[in-house]
């Protein structure tokens, strides 16, 4: 998962993830809850990202941690999704199109596009058929 546990209490509290994540109303944050939330946000990125870079990116570029807890938090709301989360959302799935289009370059050690497969050894090969007309076959002529 690109972000943590951590990094969304720190970006969004613990009041709200436990309002989001409490479906059983116990009062505190669901783990289980969060983590799927947070994992299907990672899958979003890597689809976006598959194109381009080896998935799971690794080490996580700062990007992907932030629109990872963008979409994350908008998964997790059912109903009634606040302004300024819709459109954190919006703009991870905007920066990530760009991503997939090569707009945006993640810069990051250790990243690298993925190269298109090669075949063969380099060498230039051709087939046909015999040749019709040789020195020795001109010969006389």
């Amino acid at each position: 998962m690109y972000a943590t546990r951590e990094e969304m209490l720190d970006r969004f509290g613990e009041a709200l993830l436990i309002q989001l994540t409490d479906r059983d109303f116990s009062g505190s944050l669901s783990e289980t809850v969060l983590e799927a939330a947070l994992s299907d946000a990672s899958d979003v990125i890597d689809s976006y990202a598959a194109g381009r870079y080896r998935v799971p990116l690794s080490p996580v570029p700062a990007p992907a941690r932030r629109w990872c807890a963008d979409i994350a938090v908008y998964y997790l709301h059912r109903s009634g999704v606040p302004e300024h989360i819709r459109k954190a959302y919006e703009d991870a799935i905007t920066a990530l199109k760009d991503v997939a289009k090569g707009v945006v370059l993640l810069q990051s050690a250790g990243l690298e596009a993925a190269a298109p497969a090669q075949s063969g050894g380099g060498l230039v090969q051709s087939a046909g058929p015999d040749r019709l007309f040789t020195a020795t076959g001109l010969k006389g002529f």
